[in-house]
């Protein structure tokens, strides 16, 4: 949960920067709004000195704004982003006091100008939430110096109209703060929920793939199931008649496998079933089909056979991938395998029946002595 609040605040952060250009678009034109206010009432070498001093201000903004952009892609933590977050608050802390300060004439100027001022000062508190309210320390630096000084001025000042508009100030102050509040938990609570919808889609996205593998694939050994094998092998023969070309079947298991579970238990078992496929997979070609039917039932599809020879090259190179030990711990355990092979469509048509007739053919290669492969049309 601390990781998506952290998030959460450096989102925030790029939003801030992200609508600065449109805040200081707007306090630009209150700046000479407020500069042509007090003209004719303070000094021109003072108008001129806040004038030069909130424009360097600008100027310091933007560029903080566009060293972060720059390195954005570098920062990943908002811890690693309060340095920036500091330095803009110092900025938007000197604008606050400049703003401040021009109320501080409102003695020097006429009446009929106060309620202008203090409607520059409110709006720009109010307006600066859309910009500044996604984090609440940017924002609260921004507005306490400004009102409070604005208050100051006003509550000081000897008139009972300045008195009841520094009430009215706190009021604007009490309740832009509660906005912001409001408006920044807002923002970050959609962003952490919006991460945990993500998340939960992307979990249940997820446990879909993996129970569609799961579905297709055989637990032990990673290959192709006895569903997945079906389907597969109605698409090869499909595949094959339209192409005209032969394709076929082995049907293989382990030599004594029940012995090997007897004698050295279901674990070595397991872990010889796992062997036993690894080295199926490095014999084949890269476009037949392993699967695993069940137990220590294996098949091989072989499409796009050329001749027969192609057929007894693979029965054999299979037959040689096991004439090395297999290696477990501290046992090294010799094993052989049967192998027998129908062929599409001079042995059968349907799968039903090639799977069939590789079975027979294998039975018949254990009954002359096993470690051997039986083609089906060589009966």
């Amino acid at each position: 949960m601390y990781e998506r609040k952290d998030r959460a605040n450096l989102l925030a952060l790029d939003e801030v920067f992200k609508y600065t250009r449109q805040g200081l678009i707007g306090q630009s034109a209150a700046v000479l709004f407020m500069a042509f206010i007090i003209k004719d009432f303070i000094a021109s070498y003072l108008v001129l000195l806040w004038l030069c001093t909130q424009v360097c201000n600008f100027i310091v903004r933007v560029f903080i704004i566009s060293r972060y952009q720059k390195i954005r892609n570098t920062i990943y933590s908002f811890a690693q982003a309060k340095c920036w977050l500091k330095y803009y608050m110092v900025s938007m802390l000197i604008t606050s006091i400049l703003w401040g300060m021009s109320a501080l004439f409102i003695e020097d100027i006429s009446h009929d100008y106060h309620f202008l001022m203090y409607a520059v000062l409110i709006g720009l508190s109010f307006a600066s939430i859309a910009t500044l309210g996604f984090v609440l320390e940017i924002y609260m630096a921004y507005v306490i110096p400004m009102l409070s000084l604005l208050f100051y001025s006003f509550i000081t000042y000897d008139d009972i109209v300045g008195q009841i508009a520094g009430i009215f100030i706190l009021i604007s102050y009490a309740y832009a703060h509660m906005s912001v509040v409001q408006f920044s938990n807002n923002f970050k609570d959609a962003q952490i929920d919006k991460e945990l919808a993500l998340e939960a889609q992307n979990d249940l996205q997820e446990q879909a793939k993996k129970l569609e593998y799961m579905a297709h694939h055989d637990s032990l050994t990673g290959l192709a199931n006895r569903t997945s094998f079906h389907q597969r092998l109605t698409h090869a023969i499909a595949q094959s008649q339209r192409s005209q070309n032969s394709m076929a079947l082995f049907f293989l298991d382990i030599d004594k496998f029940k012995e090997i579970n007897d004698n050295f238990g279901h674990e070595i078992g397991d872990k010889i079933l796992s062997a036993f496929a690894d080295r199926l997979k490095n014999s084949i070609r890269k476009d037949d089909t392993l699967a695993r039917l069940g137990g220590d039932e294996f098949t091989i599809i072989m499409q796009n056979i050329q001749n027969l020879s192609d057929v007894e090259h693979l029965a054999q190179k299979i037959l040689d991938a096991f004439a090395s030990p297999i290696r477990l711990d501290e046992n090294a355990l010799h094993i052989t395998t049967s192998i027998g092979v129908s062929l599409y469509p001079q042995s059968a048509s349907s799968p039903k029946e090639l799977l069939l007739l590789a079975d027979e053919a294998m039975y018949m290669a254990k009954k002359e002595g096993r470690n051997r492969y039986k083609i089906h049309t060589l009966e």
